[in-house]
């Protein structure tokens, strides 16, 4: 078992602080057309996000996908302007809130 706990900042006025317990023999899925209806994002652009939430970093994202780097980075770039979060940390909050509110028996 894990637990993290990661603040941010919502606004001037608002932080936020997520608690993780996540058991590390499980990974956390989330699913590219989830995203694409939820967000708006792209096929690319979700399928990115979907593989970075389950904790593959940019090489192991690009591998996985058969996608360059920069590829990954410019889907991951746009995914995350369109979900208005500037960090992958934010980018996990979102979707495990979002999960969590579609689908309260998330994970």
């Amino acid at each position: 078992m894990l637990l993290t706990f990661q603040p941010f900042q919502l606004d001037e006025a608002d932080t936020l602080v997520l608690l993780r317990m996540a058991d590390l023999l499980i990974r956390p899925v989330v699913e590219a057309t989830f995203l694409v209806q939820v967000f708006g994002l792209t096929q690319g652009e979700a399928r990115v996000v979907a593989s970075i939430f389950t904790g593959h970093d940019i090489a192991g994202s690009a591998a996985a996908l058969h996608l360059g780097q920069e590829t990954v980075r410019s889907h991951l770039k746009a995914a995350m302007g369109k979900m208005g979060v500037s960090s992958q940390g934010k980018l996990n909050a979102v979707l495990l809130i979002a999960q969590t509110t579609v689908n309260p028996g998330f994970p």
